[in-house]
């Protein structure tokens, strides 16, 4: 009686209520007895019985009355089959309040038992049976008893039809059909939970649940009620989850999914019209729970849901018409919610994939932040199919953006649109103005301007006396590493933007490299600072006691080791925030592990970390892209501070130890290129830089496995690669994959020598590129096995090769690499005919690079420096080949000299291209005459590699300029040697001296103009870029003698 007391302290009128209570027991049972069917003209159907039971046995609860293991009521009725569906009845009814906790506990028979008896009763009425069945599945899916669930639900699904019929017979006041259609639907869920978790895998028992559950929502949905259509849907949703995970799955899924959808819109829709008007409910929710509402919330999160599956679906099939149909039914029916916008959103770029206008929909963000807007513009640019609704949106994505507080997004959108302007060959000087303009907003000049009228900003133009974004400003106050990594990126896109012979060119080159020398000097005095606040916050050891003294003295003689004396313990060390001056330093440098684990973990803005540069693929691209800008002006000397930095952002920013260690490789190989190969300290760890990094395996693995769940998802991998822009725009937005890694491994592995190490690197890169379907990847390694197989003098497999890389295709510069590997392997062949095929190949080379050149205006100047390589190979193959054919040679064999492959601007490695020039060494007999067609032949060959040095200085390619002129010298002195006339004979030479001379005098310009830039360091600028330099004046001087003799 312990509820009653604390209900007498709490409520003045107790005794009124128990009375009550006892008042409705007695009424109870005397409405029992009045059904107790004794006389058959006074039978009561078992429905209003029912009612009659639920409430004596909740009353019985209340008071505190047991009812017993019989589970008798006091009602004297004679029929047995009554009685026995009276006491499952009340059993139900007593183990459904046994499950409210703080009330009175029932003795009841176990739930097998009562199961037993359910099954044994003759139901009179189907839809009682049916409520009964269905409450009783609710309390053993409570206990979790799932055999009698399954049980339960299986006879409760059974009923279905009965239940429908015995409708017409029972009084429409206790039930309707809207009760048994939710009875049919919460009995569905149970069974498809119950077979989902006993199903162990079984597919069918899996499928057999989708079903269930699909019907428990068609159910719900003709109970019109929205509670029970979510909770049925929510149940679905959950269970075809793992379906979600393969294409084959999602289509399964697409019919059922809007199926479900229009269930949950009309019963949505339904419920509102009808709201107010009450329904009498017999049975309680899924799950025995007592909410019976479901919340607007969870509706639309559903909803939402599934909405994104089915799009991924239409996405993945590109029904473009599919997706918007979807999109706009999925608006209609949303209300205005935090669900509706991303809705919106994808209805927007699926309209700008089709190139339909997005002005009505974007008017919808009005009300919407700026940097939603813009970030919605710029989602559409990239997503539009035509070039004017780019443009537009682009312009708008930027003009959105107004205040402080955007400034960041606004510079990186000046930047990209900069990049798109030329790419897509819109005039330079447009694209220029973008650029320029971020630069001025990164330098806070013209603060008024930068935050006013965008366009006054549009119309400012290129200043020659003033360099943009330098006029009142100093870059030694700028300290901020985001917006020195901006500046990077701004002046190596004015560098590429500018004529390659234009000194704007060179300038913003060095202004780039500035800025980089910038991050590294603001990061190491941060990480100074760092490092001694450290070491003066490290606590002192404590100081040695008398005792301890004197417990040391008596223990001499015993073995043991001493404590280390304070003296002698290691000092923190503080980091040495000064960088290398000199090339040969930055050859020795390796960046402290102190700082890198500084760069790790702080968030200071004057240091390098993830929140300073936050486009850690994007800042590695613009990096390279410097760093190869600078190679092309022979300026090579200057990138070693680019190249550490990229290796700090990859291994420290990144955590990508293979991306880290391609850049460690090109530092060696810099190194190299220097003659400061014994400085480098990755030297020494080249096998193990140069290996498969296991993590790198992994995420390739990974990847397959994505890709062989979903192929439709990697078809932007698929495209074969058309050149956009500057070579690589496209790169700098997607993380770097470690296929890409390993081919740019392996390309300097080659050129170190190391081909074993580049055999692994491009065989796994090629079968992970087949798995994934990568096009590109795959190309890029076809032709890097081929160029392995020249150096091999494997030339026929290095054809075989060729070909299969023919047929994926690539950019210009790929077709550019692919014919000049070409042309060595098939004159490496020495075939009789292989002159005339060399000439096939590279004027469909060029033919090919010309039709390009009409379609991209901005990169006119290297394209025609492709187009002016092949040429000058061309000729050169020819001259030399005739030569070899012309004579003959009886026991004298050939030797074969490799040149450098010409590489400018398109490859991700400097100039490490070789000239494929086929040389006679050790000759045949001195004044053997060369055929009247050889001599054609060789003579228009001298004239088209006069051309072509032309061609290149006007192009700025000096380094290849003399290159050329060397070539041509080569011709006219084998002209003379093999002339029969004394006049012909001094003409060829006095031409090739004359050549030569050119040739040196280019190779000294370029010495000279890098010497400007470190007068300090002339030796090694020497030792670097005139390597050829003593090879030509020699052979000026032999042609000089051969001359004068």
């Amino acid at each position: 009686m312990s509820v009653w007391n604390k209900v007498f302290h709490t409520q003045p009128n107790a005794w009124h209520l128990i009375d009550t209570g006892i008042h409705i027991l007695n009424l109870c049972d005397h409405a029992l007895r009045l059904s107790t069917c004794n006389s058959p003209g006074d039978a009561v159907p078992i429905a209003a019985r029912k009612q009659a039971v639920a409430t004596w046995v909740r009353v019985k609860r209340l008071l505190q009355q047991d009812i017993g293991s019989k589970m008798k009521t006091r009602d004297e009725c004679e029929d047995e089959e009554v009685s026995a569906m009276t006491r499952v009845l009340v059993a139900v009814e007593m183990l459904r309040c046994n499950r409210s906790p703080r009330h009175k506990e029932f003795s009841v028979p176990g739930l097998p038992e009562l199961v037993s008896m359910a099954s044994e009763c003759s139901w009179s009425d189907a839809v009682v049976e049916l409520q009964a069945w269905c409450q009783l599945a609710a309390v053993c899916h409570h206990a979790k008893d799932h055999r009698s669930v399954l049980r339960c639900t299986g006879s409760a699904l059974q009923l279905e039809a009965a239940a429908a019929a015995s409708l017409g017979a029972t009084a429409r006041v206790l039930y309707g059909p809207t009760a048994v259609s939710e009875m049919l639907s919460g009995a569905g869920c149970l069974r498809a939970l119950t077979l989902v978790r006993e199903s162990g895998g079984d597919l069918h028992a899996y499928g057999e649940a989708m079903e269930l559950l699909l019907a428990a929502v068609r159910n719900a949905e003709k109970a019109e009620s929205p509670a029970l259509c979510v909770a049925a849907a929510g149940r679905y949703w959950s269970t075809c989850l793992p379906l979600t995970q393969t294409p084959e799955g999602r289509r399964q899924l697409l019919e059922p999914l809007e199926e479900i959808l229009s269930a949950l819109v009309h019963t949505n829709r339904k419920h509102k019209q009808n709201k107010g008007r009450a329904s009498l409910t017999l049975t309680a929710p899924p799950l025995g729970s007592s909410k019976h509402e479901a919340s607007e919330e969870e509706d639309l999160s559903l909803r939402a849901a599934m909405y994104s599956l089915l799009l991924h679906v239409h996405l993945e099939r590109t029904d473009w018409a599919g997706a918007q149909q979807l999109l706009d039914r999925a608006i209609r029916d949303t209300p205005r919610s935090r669900h509706r916008l991303p809705l919106l959103k994808h209805r927007i770029l699926v309209k700008a994939q089709l190139g339909k206008s997005v002005l009505a929909d974007m008017q919808k963000f009005q009300d919407e932040e700026e940097q939603c807007c813009s970030s919605m513009w710029h989602q559409v640019a990239l997503c539009a199919g035509n070039i004017t609704q780019q443009l537009t949106c682009y312009q708008k994505s930027i003009t959105c953006l107004l205040s402080e507080e955007s400034r960041w997004e606004k510079l990186g959108l000046l930047l990209e649109f900069g990049e798109w302007l030329y790419g897509h060959d819109f005039p330079k000087a447009a694209a220029r103005r973008q650029v320029q303009w971020a630069v001025d907003l990164l330098l806070l000049v013209g603060r008024e301007r930068a935050e006013g009228s965008e366009v006054t900003s549009q119309k400012r133009s290129l200043s020659s006396e003033s360099p943009v974004g330098m006029r009142g400003s100093s870059w030694t106050s700028l300290k901020e590493v985001r917006r020195l990594d901006g500046l990077v990126r701004a002046h190596t896109l004015l560098a590429v933007m500018a004529d390659r012979t234009s000194p704007e060119r060179r300038l913003n080159l060095l202004r780039a490299s500035v800025f980089v020398l910038r991050i590294w000097q603001v990061s190491m005095a941060v990480g100074w600072e760092i490092s001694n606040e450290m070491a003066k916050n490290q606590p002192a050891p404590p100081p040695t006691s008398a005792g301890s003294k004197k417990g040391k003295d008596k223990g001499k003689g015993k073995k043991g080791i001493d404590p280390t004396p304070v003296e002698e313990r290691p000092k923190p060390v503080v980091l040495d925030q000064e960088l290398p001056s000199s090339p040969q330093d930055w050859a020795r440098y390796a960046c402290p592990q102190q700082a890198r684990l500084i760069f790790r973990t702080n968030s200071n803005p004057h240091c390098v970390n993830t929140l300073s540069i936050t486009k850690q693929t994007q800042s590695l691209f613009y990096l390279d892209l410097l760093e190869r800008e600078l190679c092309s002006l022979s300026l090579d000397h200057l990138t070693s501070p680019i190249m550490h930095l990229a290796e700090t952002i990859a291994h420290d920013l990144l955590d990508r130890s293979g991306l880290s260690d391609l850049y460690r490789l090109r530092i060696v190989r810099r190194c190299s290129q220097l003659g400061l190969e014994t400085h480098s300290p990755y030297q020494e760890k080249l096998l193990s830089l140069s290996r498969i990094q296991e993590q790198e395996q992994m995420r390739c693995h990974r990847a397959i496995a994505v890709s062989h769940e979903g192929r439709g998802l990697h078809q932007g991998a698929n495209q074969k690669v058309e050149g956009d822009g500057v070579v690589g725009f496209g790169q700098q937005k997607r993380e770097v994959s470690a296929q890409h890694i390993w081919l740019d491994k392996a390309d300097v592995c080659l050129g170190l020598g190391l081909h074993q190490a580049a055999r692994q690197l491009l065989a796994e890169a090629h079968c992970v590129a087949e798995e994934l379907r990568d096009l590109t990847t795959m190309a890029r390694s076809l032709l890097s096995l081929a160029v392995l197989a020249c150096e091999e003098q494997n030339f026929a497999q290095a054809l075989i090769l060729l070909d299969e890389a023919h047929a994926v295709g690539g950019d210009e510069e790929f077709w550019y690499q692919l014919t000049l590997t070409n042309v060595r392997a098939v004159v490496g062949q020495r075939d009789q005919d292989a002159h005339t095929k060399a000439e096939q190949i590279i004027k469909r080379g060029y033919v090919a690079l010309k039709l390009v050149l009409e379609r991209r205006v901005n990169r006119a100047p290297e394209i025609i420096f492709f187009i002016t390589s092949l040429e000058m190979r061309e000729q050169s193959s020819v001259w030399s080949f005739s030569i070899r054919m012309s004579l003959s040679f009886s026991s004298c064999t050939i030797q074969w000299v490799k040149g450098m492959y010409i590489l400018v601007l398109c490859a991700l490695l400097c100039s490490r291209g070789a000239v494929e020039s086929i040389r006679a060494l050790g000759g045949g007999e001195p004044g053997k005459r060369f055929s009247n067609e050889a001599v054609q032949r060789l003579m228009a060959a001298c004239d088209t590699l006069r051309e072509c040095a032309s061609g290149f200085i006007k192009l700025g390619y000096k380094d290849h300029a003399a290159e050329t002129h060397a070539e041509y010298a080569h011709g006219l002195r084998t002209l003379a040697g093999r002339s029969a006339h004394a006049e012909d004979k001094r003409r060829f030479l006095l031409d090739g001296v004359s050549q030569l001379q050119l040739a040196v005098t280019e190779q000294e310009h370029v010495a000279l103009t890098a010497q400007t830039l470190l007068p300090s360091q002339q030796e090694l600028i020497l030792r670097r870029l005139c390597r050829c330099l003593p090879h030509y004046r020699r052979e000026r001087r032999l042609a000089s003698v051969e001359k004068e003799t």
